[in-house]
């Protein structure tokens, strides 16, 4: 009788999909004994599902008979019938629901009945062990080249599949010593029958039934993508004899990337004993692409990867010792940023006046005169601070970057998952800081610092629906790659109905592709995805909680107390305590902002000339911080505030003074778009709030006049306060609200006689920055709205 592996958690393991153009029928060879079913291993998902739902005492006595082969027979003709068998020990291709198969090797064939439903037929199914493609692996992780066709195997992906899943049958053989390597680009590059992705090197799969020869000398652990050197042929013949394909992890070691040995020599791999079972390698490598990490338990562990410097010929990665601990956290040194300034303590922000040092953003496209610089950099939405090569964080925001960035990495490394809420008023740079993190965190997993993970940002401004969501994350979650393949063609409800199934805490629930990557999300303005039911935030709070998800959710909201005014208990429980408060900006800290900006515009200039001109003085960056400090502590009404203000003296060439700040900000307080906006009837500041709303959500600058209908009646309940007495209007008197916004050129309407209203279209004819600028100083929550 073959070996009880121990139960493990299979949630990013591969789902073996049905092969459709399975047809025929299958004869057994080689019965053993009848014994008991290990429930544990012989169950398919299906069935497990059924099994974990049955009350104890009403659990099937059921038993198994072992097979040595399993024969395909096709359907047809009999003359033309074709049979293909399948033993123990043969690699296969499974169908797996992505574009290639993957591949496998056959670990057991068996069939499971109920000893007490005589009639009914029994299950016949194979247990299979799962090698991983170098495109399989996570999208950000530390590169490594690979040869063609290689693959690797994994340490313990199994799974249990039916017949009808089986495609055909493939070889793996070791790699020769002088086998090419190539990086996945060069891959793509190559005149052989390849098809690239955009990122990696796949097999031409329009003959996928084919046989198909892949190469393997390494085992891989897909969720810290560690390396060993490995023997396909010395374990494929142990495995034969002691039924366990599961090899362990090397010593714990830490990794580093480095290049591969071009010039391998497999000679070493079989100068192994052909009679005990290959224990795995003693040296550890990390490859390039890394998926969901997998069991939590599996993560927590200190069992890692050693180093040998013996030079066996194996391509391998050099790797850093990973220190061996009692702490269920990996031990990590933090990259160093890129600034030369010295970080200031996590627990109190920056305050100096000191400029911060930064690297120069790209401006060659630009002519060299310092005042169109500034204003460039000045723009709201230049970030030439972000743009840097080495990364960091934002000026002022050192405590809530390193706060961040611990909490995502500490996640990564254990294997975990979890909540992380961040708030603060708009302007504070909340979602910056954020794209900072996630940079330096790219950064880290590129240098085998952290754990590999896939990324995914949601926009809830950028959402048709809240409900739209769940299709970007399975695409994450997936593995699917969105850059060469496009979106999945997936309704909100089969994406929902996905996830539910892969964050599912049943031992038979999958991920789709031999995978084991972590997943960090981003969910930005979460106040646009508050719904009545709250079904969708509570989904993707909750998931991260389940056991072994893998799924970090960094949550970015304007309003710091949205969970306890607008969510429900179950939905604050899941959200947890883990909350980054962004406090408005002071009058020292955004001019600190303000000259960070100038000094990055004055560091491109050739001529040093150029660069000794003053385009704003400091008095008047000053003035302007301490002006905006007091009232917002927004730092883009600020920069908006100095731009205009390089812009009125550009053409005579001076440096900005008080009196230009004053100037223009009595210009943008009383302008006539300004002015017009407030003597506005609260519905028509509704409409134009609807617009804009619609005009962010959509990203175009044409919306139907159905939809502004939609968001006004929306709007009519949640934005007036609670001493306004506004009521719903009918779609009669929204027209008229409409024509009296139209007769004053303030939007335009569609001339179209022939189109219903409804399908007609309406353009915004003011400047959109302005009144969002004047709608946000009504009270707080239009100040959320234009967040």
């Amino acid at each position: 009788m073959s070996a009880t592996p121990s139960r493990r958690s299979k949630r990013h393991q591969p789902t073996a999909q049905i092969n459709s153009d399975f047809s025929g029928d299958i004869e057994l060879v080689g019965a053993s004994e009848t014994r008991a079913t290990e429930v544990d291993v012989e169950l398919h998902d299906e069935e497990r599902a059924i099994w974990d739902e049955m009350p104890e005492d009403q659990e099937p006595p059921l038993k198994t008979i072992d097979y040595e082969e399993i024969r395909v027979i096709s359907s047809g003709p009999k003359k033309k019938r074709e049979k293909v068998s399948y033993k123990v020990g043969d690699t296969i291709l499974v169908s797996s629901g992505r574009k290639v198969p993957s591949v496998a090797v056959v670990t057991a064939i068996f069939q499971t009945h109920n000893p007490e439903e005589p009639d009914k037929e029994p299950s016949t199914k194979l247990r299979i062990h799962y090698f991983v493609r170098p495109s399989e692996l996570a999208a950000i992780r530390a590169k490594r080249d690979y040869r063609v066709n290689e693959i690797y195997y994994t340490l313990s992906s199994e799974a249990v599949i039916y017949p009808n899943s089986l495609i055909g049958s493939c070889t793996v053989t070791q790699a020769a010593g002088n086998a090419e390597i190539k990086s996945p680009l060069a891959w793509s590059g190559s005149p052989s029958k390849t098809k690239s992705t955009g990122r990696f090197y796949t097999i031409d799969d329009t003959k996928a039934s084919e046989p198909q020869t892949f190469v393997c000398s390494l085992a891989v652990n897909p969720q810290r993508g560690l390396f060993q050197d490995f023997s396909w042929k010395d374990k494929r013949k142990a495995a034969l004899s002691s039924s366990d394909w599961r090899i362990q992890e090397g010593h714990s070691g830490k990794r580093k990337a480095a290049a591969r040995n071009p010039e391998p020599d497999s000679s070493s791999s079989e100068s192994e004993s052909e009679g005990e079972a290959y224990n795995g390698g003693s040296d550890v490598d990390e490859d390039e692409e890394m998926e969901d990490a997998v069991d939590e338990a599996e993560a927590g562990s200190d069992n890692g990867m050693d180093v040998d410097d013996s030079d066996d010929g194996f391509p391998k990665t050099p790797r850093k010792k990973r220190k061996r601990g009692a702490a269920t956290t990996t031990p990590r040194k933090r990259r160093v940023p890129a600034s030369p300034s010295k970080r200031k303590s996590p627990t109190k922000l920056k305050t100096s006046t000191s400029v911060t040092q930064i690297v120069p953003p790209d401006l060659s496209h630009l002519q060299q005169d310092p005042w169109i610089r500034a204003m460039h950099v000045l723009h709201v939405g230049s970030n030439p601070l972000l743009s840097q090569a080495g990364g960091g964080p934002l000026p002022c925001r050192d405590a809530e970057y390193d706060q961040a960035l611990g909490l995502v990495a500490d996640l990564l490394e254990e294997g975990s998952g979890g909540c992380i809420y961040i708030s603060g008023v708009p302007g504070t740079g909340k979602t910056a800081t954020v794209h900072a993190v996630v940079r330096e965190l790219k950064q880290m997993a590129t240098n085998d610092e952290i754990n590999p993970f896939n990324y995914v940002e949601i926009n809830g401004l950028r959402l048709p629906d809240p409900n739209a969501a769940y299709p970007l994350l399975w695409e994450a979650v997936s593995g699917h790659d969105v850059d060469a393949e496009g979106n999945l063609r997936i309704s909100s409800k089969e994406a929902l109905k996905e996830l539910t199934n892969h964050f599912s805490t049943s031992s038979g629930a999958r991920n789709r592709g031999p995978s084991a990557h972590a997943t960090v999300v981003l969910m930005d303005e979460l106040d646009q995805m508050v719904t009545p039911k709250q079904d969708v935030i509570y989904n993707f709070f909750n998931w991260p909680t389940l056991v072994n998800s893998k799924l970090v959710v960094i949550a970015v909201a304007n309003t710091m107390d949205l969970p306890e005014r607008h969510l429900t208990a179950r939905v604050r429980s899941r959200l947890g305590m883990t909350r980054i408060n962004f406090k408005p900006y002071t009058s020292e800290q955004l001019k600190v902002i303000v000259n960070a900006r100038l000094e990055s515009a004055r560091k491109t200039l050739d001529r040093e000339e150029d660069k000794e001109k003053v385009v704003v003085g400091p008095d008047a960056v000053g003035f302007a911080s301490k002006k905006i400090g007091g009232v917002s502590g927004d730092a883009r009404r600020v920069l908006d505030l100095c731009r205009r203000a390089v812009e009125m003296v550009h053409p005579e060439r001076k440096t900005v003074m008080i009196a230009h700040i004053n100037k223009v900000a009595g210009m943008m307080q009383n302008s006539p778009t300004a002015a017009y906006v407030r003597e506005c009837s609260m519905h028509e500041q509704i409409m134009l709030a609807s617009l804009l709303k619609c005009i962010r959500k959509f990203g175009v600058e044409e919306i139907t006049w159905s939809e502004i209908q939609e968001q006004h009646h929306n709007y009519t309940t949640s934005l007036p306060r609670a001493d306004e007495s506004v009521r719903r209007l009918s779609n009669a008197e929204l027209e008229s609200v409409l024509e009296s916004l139209v007769a004053s050129r303030a939007i335009l309407l569609e001339d179209g006689s022939r189109k219903p209203l409804e399908e007609r279209k309406v353009v915004l004819n003011l400047e959109q920055n302005e009144v969002e600028r004047v709608l946000s100083e009504r009270d707080s929550h239009w100040k959320n709205l234009f967040g």
